[in-house]
This record gives structure tokens, C-alpha cells and sequence, in this order.
């Protein structure tokens, strides 16, 4: 249990929504004795505020540190003070971005990060339970002693991919010696055909390189990872803790000693032949997202986009039979899109266009922070927004995708578009692709 705790508000996590200073005095009134170090620092995942903790907690003797600020989901690794017990407390996610007024309104944004007016008195109230809570919590928590298992500390990972390499390291840096198989003879995985990656870091807005080269270099470099290049898992014996793995590869098998196993053996595609409704195999402008991927790697999408547009089907569970979300075997023959050969003008909401399937776009997700890259793409790109596909077309022996748009209140549908001699590009599977 903590006895001596430092308690420190992150003032960049809380953006002026509530009075630091008259939070941070109430806490030196009521847990004068318990908390003896109550600071308010700028940016607490700076270099200089971790350093000025370590100072406080060796000065003051701290068993304890209280942080204000975002929640424990970010930069959990950051705060790790050897022989401290670290508490969380959620301001930004739990507290200030959870408030609403008791009307349903959300409480005015200060411009300029003062507080004249003063926050909700009921949005103060709910600040001052969150961090008497966390003190709470630290004065009564124990530091737990957890069992230890006679066995081997060795991690096995399957996958050199972009995630099994993550993985090799993370066990790494934890102190934790690390095997590492791969089936083929190089690291990297699909993420070798990637051509930029989703922002992992903040502010999250513009794609970036996937640094796959470094991060390569970076496992093979560590003294804690071995790697098997061109070998597999034969076999897998014991017990959790005590597992025999028999690796085999190159030069023969291999037995090792490991104490928990990581999957990381990446994903296969949908298989292709129920694209058939899409046009995939007709046309060499429908294409999957990987392919599409690829294509923007090896820079062979300058010469062959005329207006840059391309449309993408995100769910394609109407194109072939599905049970329970997944592709079956088609009792007949799926046959390909339908021949519009009148011309663009036909109407798609009659004649032998009313029996095509719609295929739907509407479903598309954007978790977390990829919403700010989404929202990038949609309106510095004039990217089209989540949208149902009517339908997918062979007109003058290429495709036609009629997609019904809201962009300024107007529909339309999306003909032109697509390489130089042919019609639009179609890509498909629910994952990124640029």
C-alpha cells in the first residue's frame, strides 16, 4: 500500500476544461499528509516531467504516483518508476470528455485555456471523485506477488510479419529471450507489398511509410531474438510453461525449450472466384486491395489513372452465397456482371439493370483515431463518403459502378473514373488500401 504519494495533473491532456489549480489545492487540503508532492505539469509524457518525478519520488521518498490525466488505454509504458506503485486517473476520457450537462448540452470550450467563467460545478464534482478515488486506490492496494512458474521464459513466435515482429520485440524489451520462425526465407510478410500504413503515431491525419526495413533490421539486430528463416513449427509438446517446440528448417530440426507461444501467422485473402460478380478476372482494372497496393508500390498508377478516382467495394457478401458471413461453395456458377453494351445512359434503376445486386458500401468502419486520416482522404482528396453500390456493370466491355452520392446534398453517380483506355477500377476486402 502507498504511504507517501506524488499526485501530478497533465495540463496538455485536459485542454483548459477544468481549474487545475483549484483542483490540485483541494487535494493538498485533504490528503495533506498522504500525498506530500501535488504538481501541475505541462506535458506529462515529456521527458523533462519524468525526469522531475523520478526526482520528486527519490527526494520525498514516494511509494506511490498518482497521474491526472488521459486514461491507462495510452503511453501505458511511459510511466514505469521502479518500486512505485502508478495509478491512472482518467480526467480526459473518464471525466471531461464523458461530461454532459444535465440538459444534454456540452459545456463551452475556453479559446484560451483559462477557466474566467469556471467549469460545471457537477463536471468539478465528478473531477474531484475521479482523484480522490485513484488516491484511495493507492493508499489501499497491496503490490501483488505473483506465482512463478518453473519453467522456461523463452517466448516462441510464429510470424515474422509486421505483428510478429512487434511481438518478438515487445517480448524483448521485457527482458524476455525470444524465438522467432518464419516459413519464408525473409522477414516482413504481406507487409513487404505495402506501400504506406495507416498513421500509427499521432495526430493521426496523413499516411506514412511502414519503416519496414528498420523494423526488420531492429529484430535481427537484438541479441535476445533468434530467427528461423525458412522453417516451420513441426511440433508442439508439454504443458503452458513448459512447452518442447521442434522447429524444423534448413538445416535439419531444432528443439527448444519455450514457455508460451505467440500466433502471428498473418491472414489469407478471400479466394477470388466469388469476385466473379465484380468482373475480377474479366478486366485487369478490377482488382483486390492487395493487388491495388502493390500497383501503388511499384508506382504504376501515374500513367494508368485518368481522374484519380477509384471506387472501392468495402462488403462483398452479396457477390457469391453466404453462411454466417463467409463465402460457400455456389450451387451454380456465379455468372459475371451483366452486359449494358446500350451505353452509359442506361438507366440504372430500370430494364435489365433492376435485377443486379446491389453490392454495400454504407458498412464501412472507421475506429479510433483512423477517423482523422478518413476524414483527410474524404475532403483534401474528394475520397466519395460511405455509400451504397447499386450496382456493378460490364458496359462496352469494361465496368460501370453506379453509386448513389451525398456530397453537398446532391446525388450523382460516379461513371467516369479509372485507367486511361478502360472504365473504373474496382477493388474489394474490408481493409486499407491508397
Amino acid at each position: 500500500m502507498a504511504t507517501r504519494i506524488g499526485v501530478y495533473f497533465d495540463k496538455s491532456a485536459i485542454g483548459g476544461r477544468l481549474d487545475l489549480e483549484a483542483l490540485a489545492a483541494g487535494v493538498e487540503s485533504r490528503w495533506s499528509e498522504l500525498a506530500p508532492v501535488v504538481k501541475i505539469l505541462p506535458v506529462l509524457a515529456d521527458e523533462a516531467a519524468r525526469k522531475e518525478i523520478r526526482a520528486d519520488i527519490e527526494e520525498n521518498e514516494l511509494d506511490g504516483v498518482a497521474l491526472c490525466g488521459a486514461s491507462a488505454r495510452v503511453d501505458w509504458d511511459l510511466y514505469r518508476f521502479e518500486g512505485v506503485q502508478v495509478e491512472r486517473i482518467s480526467l480526459r476520457e473518464g471525466c471531461v470528455k464523458a461530461y454532459m450537462n444535465p440538459d444534454g448540452s456540452l459545456p463551452e470550450v475556453p479559446l484560451d485555456d483559462t477557466l474566467e467563467a469556471g467549469a460545471p460545478e457537477l463536471l468539478r464534482l465528478m473531477a474531484v471523485d475521479y482523484i480522490n478515488m485513484g488516491i484511495i486506490k493507492l493508499s489501499k492496494t497491496n503490490t501483488p506477488n505473483p506465482e512463478t512458474l518453473d519453467g522456461s521464459g523463452r517466448v516462441l513466435v510464429l510470424g515474422g510479419g509486421f505483428t510478429g515482429m512487434y511481438a518478438a520485440l515487445a517480448a524483448s524489451m521485457a527482458g524476455t529471450p525470444v524465438t522467432l520462425v518464419e516459413k519464408e526465407a525473409h522477414l516482413g510478410g504481406r507487409a513487404r507489398n505495402f506501400f504506406k500504413t495507416t498513421p500509427l503515431q499521432p495526430p493521426h491525419e496523413k499516411v506514412h511509410d511502414l519503416g519496414l526495413e528498420n523494423l526488420i533490421a531492429e529484430v535481427e539486430n537484438d541479441a535476445d531474438i533468434t530467427v528461423y528463416k525458412d522453417s516451420v513449427l513441426a511440433c508442439l509438446a508439454g504443458t503452458p510453461g513448459r512447452y518442447l517446440a521442434s522447429i524444423s528448417g534448413p538445416s535439419g530440426g531444432q528443439d527448444v525449450e519455450v514457455g508460451a507461444v505467440v500466433l502471428a501467422t498473418g491472414w489469407q485473402p478471400l479466394d477470388n472466384k466469388f469476385l466473379a460478380p465484380l468482373g475480377y478476372g474479366i478486366s485487369p482494372n478490377v482488382v483486390t486491395a492487395e493487388q491495388f497496393e502493390l500497383m501503388a508500390k511499384k508506382d504504376e498508377l501515374k500513367d494508368k489513372l485518368k481522374t484519380g478516382r477509384v471506387v472501392f467495394i468495402l462488403d462483398t457478401k452479396l457477390c457469391a452465397p453466404c453462411e454466417d458471413g463467409f463465402p460457400t461453395e455456389p450451387d451454380e456458377p456465379v455468372e459475371p456482371p451483366y452486359d449494358t453494351s446500350a451505353g452509359p445512359s442506361a438507366d440504372p434503376s430500370g430494364g435489365s439493370d433492376a435485377e443486379a445486386k446491389p453490392f454495400v458500401y454504407e458498412d464501412m468502419s472507421r475506429p479510433g483515431p483512423r477517423v482523422k486520416v478518413f476524414l483527410s482522404f474524404r475532403y483534401q482528396m474528394q475520397c466519395m463518403s460511405p455509400a451504397s453500390i447499386w450496382d456493378v456493370s460490364l458496359c462496352h466491355d469494361d465496368f460501370r459502378a453506379v453509386v448513389p452520392l451525398t456530397w453537398g446534398r446532391t446525388r450523382s453517380s460516379m461513371l467516369h473514373s479509372g485507367f486511361s483506355t478502360d472504365g473504373p477500377t474496382v477493388t474489394h476486402q474490408p481493409q486499407f488500401a491508397l
